[in-house]
């Protein structure tokens, strides 16, 4: 069973009822703090005494009063951006690892060796674990938790969308049984109540490129995708610094995109995806499986430094597959920015020399003219997009959280 924090989650889930309060941005005095948490006077003064105390909030300059008087409006607080943090528990196909996300890098990674798709006690039980041990290691406590899952899930409302009807969807897998176990039950409500914070849902795509778009290469992107290719291919959509996910939260999904006509059935009930043509979900086992041999990161890196010529020619492969899914959104999209997955490292000009070939063959030169591809910058990208969630309208307008 998951451990508890004890005496200290009570005061926790009340420092961060005030916390969220906070969310949009403007200031607020505590009359307003106890109307809109519903907590006593008392309790909220000795709430902000606390947060003030540790940097969490500070003073607003003074307003006028909404009445037009003279007399000196209460004192207002707003939070302290510098000090904003982020806790990331990106789930996975073959373990979770969690993540204290700053605006000045990630404090700490810690891996845990139980993937999503284990039973639920087992996974949250660990996740709790890593993440108590984060916090007490660098007396940080984020106020909410972000899950980063390797599917789709719905916006706003959150939801894991329906699995394919297909015989062909991976019934009977370990994905395919833990994605029912979670569509019946839904794990967030628990997994909050456990972390004593909300805790929000996200592709993990479209995590990395919206950290790409605020902290990372994209930054003055008007239209943005973000490629992710080494933990599985996917993409985020970024249209104005926003992430678009579509009507039903699933724009993006680029591993499903047919570049076969009547090609192998697909897990998501399709045939001829991207998905099937590609060696397997992650770069490097299916790398390691053409030397028959396991590859370290150092291995790969030792292999492309080197120009060794099976590597090159896989990344380049997987470059031109990648441009045949993602023709057909560059046209319709027309981006001024394509970024392309930062761990990727070495393997970066190979891949984008396979994607930047390909597309000249399947889109018109003018889509291509001043479209910039280029490599990101934050090899922790889904940590910086889980702190951006935190910007003025970022978990209400895109997560599906449970307080």
């Amino acid at each position: 069973m998951a451990r508890t924090r004890g005496p200290r989650t009570a005061t926790a889930l009340l420092e961060r009822a005030v916390i969220d309060a906070f969310d949009g941005g403007t200031p607020l005095s505590r009359v307003e703090l106890v109307q809109r948490t519903g907590l006593s006077r008392t309790v909220i003064t000795a709430l902000v005494d606390r947060l003030i105390e540790r940097g969490v909030l500070t003073t607003a300059p003074p307003a006028p009063r909404p009445d037009g008087g003279r007399g000196r409006r209460s004192t207002a607080y707003r939070l302290n951006r510098a000090l904003t943090s982020a806790a990331l528990v990106h789930a996975h196909r073959t373990h979770t690892s969690v993540t204290l996300a700053t605006p000045d890098g990630p404090l700490v990674e810690h891996g845990i060796d139980v993937p999503w798709t284990r039973p639920w006690e087992e996974w949250a039980g660990a996740v709790q674990a890593a993440l108590d041990e984060a916090e007490d290691r660098h007396d940080r406590s984020p106020p909410y938790a972000v899950v980063a899952v390797p599917f789709p899930v719905r916006h706003p409302a959150g939801d894991i969308p329906a699995a394919p009807s297909q015989p062909a969807a991976g019934h009977g897998s370990p994905v395919a049984e833990a994605l029912d176990r979670w569509r019946r039950d839904d794990p967030r409500p628990r997994l909050a109540r456990m972390l004593g914070r909300p805790v929000y849902l996200h592709n993990d795509a479209n995590l990395a490129a919206l950290g790409e778009a605020h902290y990372g290469a994209a930054r003055d992107a008007t239209a943005a995708i973000h490629v992710s290719v080494r933990h599985g291919v996917g993409a985020g959509i970024i249209i104005d610094g926003r992430l678009f996910t579509g009507a039903l939260g699933t724009a993006g999904e680029l591993a499903h995109v047919q570049v076969v006509e009547d090609g192998p059935y697909c897990p998501c009930g399709n045939r001829g995806c991207l998905a099937t043509q590609t060696a397997g979900p992650e770069t490097d086992p299916s790398l390691a499986r053409l030397y028959e041999r396991p590859l370290t990161t150092a291995d790969i890196h030792h292999l492309l430094v080197h120009n060794d010529p099976i590597a090159v020619r896989f990344f380049r492969d997987l470059g031109r597959l990648v441009a045949r899914a993602l023709a057909g959104t560059i046209i319709m999209l027309n981006p001024d920015t394509i970024v392309i997955d930062a761990t990727l490292d070495h393997a970066h000009p190979a891949f984008t020399d396979g994607l930047s070939t390909n597309l000249a063959h399947h889109c018109p030169p003018s889509h291509l003219h001043d479209l910039r591809i280029i490599p990101g910058t934050l090899p922790s990208a889904h940590a910086y997009g889980a702190l951006a969630l935190h910007d003025a309208g970022g978990r209400r307008g895109l997560a599906g959280g449970f307080a």
